[in-house]
């Protein structure tokens, strides 16, 4: 009972029951064991010291499925001061995450595990490039899954995003922590191939899989008109042989276009 910690508050919400006043939670390492009134915990655990957390409530941790922490300084749905569509902020967001070293992304991740443990939130499923990134994951004080994206602009990186993918997953495995678990996010069924995808699913199996559904209106207009002006054919080609969405690498973004 050396390593047990007890926690008491005014109330405990356990959510699979009604709340409790004046209870305690006992934790052993990385588990929830116990939980009742104070004198319950006292006559089970008479030697057992309960640290008071004063005036409070204590809830299971929040829980966020969804984040791109090393996004976190991208100003998405503007670009320059100028409003974009959905699929200008996509584009961008991707040409933000070629632009970023090394040290950007520990920053914005660093930020990112912050912002959440201040929330409340306590566990975190995590979309991106995570090379040189996870010891600072496992050195975080959450539980993460991370999902290596597999994001492509065209034919010419297919393979290289894909093994890019596994690799992280490889690296996310051998760090044997408890608190990290690998994923994987092929990013939209509109941007790899029908191929890819099929692949991707065969290969994990064994994984937790992520990928983008229709988020705005303008996705949903896409889906439903392939000739959505939306897509401006600068930037995007719809290739309907391999059914996917190919970004345009040789036109840089740029907010004059109309």
């Amino acid at each position: 009972m050396t390593s047990f910690k007890a926690y008491s508050a005014n109330f405990i919400l356990p959510i699979t029951s009604k709340p409790l006043t004046d209870a305690v939670l006992v934790v052993d390492d990385r588990e929830i064991i116990d939980i009742g009134t104070k004198s319950e915990i006292q006559h089970r655990y008479p030697s057992l010291e309960i640290e008071d957390c004063g005036q409070s409530v204590i809830i299971p941790g929040l829980v966020n499925a969804h984040t791109h922490l090393d996004l976190l300084f991208f100003n998405a749905g503007n670009v320059d001061g100028i409003k974009t569509s959905f699929f200008e902020t996509l584009i961008a967001s991707w040409l933000f995450q070629k632009s970023q070293t090394l040290t950007d992304r520990r920053q914005a991740i660093d930020e990112g595990i912050h912002q959440l443990t201040r929330s409340g939130t306590t566990t975190v499923g995590d979309t991106g490039q995570f090379f040189g990134l996870i010891p600072q994951s496992v050195n975080a004080p959450l539980r993460m899954v991370l999902f290596p994206e597999i994001l492509t602009g065209g034919d010419s990186n297919i393979q290289e995003a894909y093994e890019a993918a596994f690799s992280q997953v490889d690296e996310i495995q051998a760090s044997n922590s408890y608190k990290v678990t690998a994923g994987i996010a092929p990013y939209a069924g509109y941007t790899l191939s029908k191929h890819l995808l099929k692949i991707v699913s065969q290969q994990a199996a064994q994984l937790p899989v992520k990928i983008h559904a229709a988020e705005t209106f303008s996705e949903m207009q896409f889906f439903m008109n392939r000739q959505e002006k939306l897509l401006i054919n600068y930037f995007l080609k719809w290739d309907g042989e391999r059914h996917c969405l190919l970004l345009i690498e040789k036109h840089p973004y740029n907010t004059s276009i109309p």
